[in-house]
């Protein structure tokens, strides 16, 4: 019952609406340093997470490196037409003794590379 289910659930959902269901990722995969403004020496510990995604942190390690795989996300990908996937995201960088960082991206489906410099306080 339950592989006929599965089985048939997208099969439904792409008759009724047109759109079949997709995980896609739905932000960049960022990977780079957190780096103190002043002394250019890595900032461990820093926390960061997407503005839209405040559940889903990463933190960066001793030596400042950190890795934010993609977060993905379901969506109906319609069967005629191009979907829009040109949103915009902010991803917050916070560390103890420091101001918050915010670095903005437009979505591209691929990874980028970030040294993110944080301001004491």
């Amino acid at each position: 019952m339950n592989r006929l289910l599965r089985t048939l659930t997208p099969v439904t959902l792409v008759v009724c609406t047109g759109c079949f269901p997709l995980q896609l990722p739905y932000t960049n995969h960022v990977r780079g340093i957190v780096v103190d403004t002043q002394t250019n020496q890595p900032v461990s510990g820093a926390r960061l997470h997407y503005q839209d995604f405040p559940d889903r942190v990463v933190a960066s390690g001793t030596d400042g490196h950190f890795d934010f795989p993609p977060i993905r996300r379901w969506v109906f990908w319609p069967l005629l037409g191009i979907m829009d996937q040109f949103h915009h995201l902010q991803l917050i960088v916070e560390a103890e003794g420091y101001e918050a960082g915010r670095v903005e991206y437009q979505y591209s489906g691929g990874a980028t590379d970030e040294t993110i410099a944080l301001r004491r306080r």
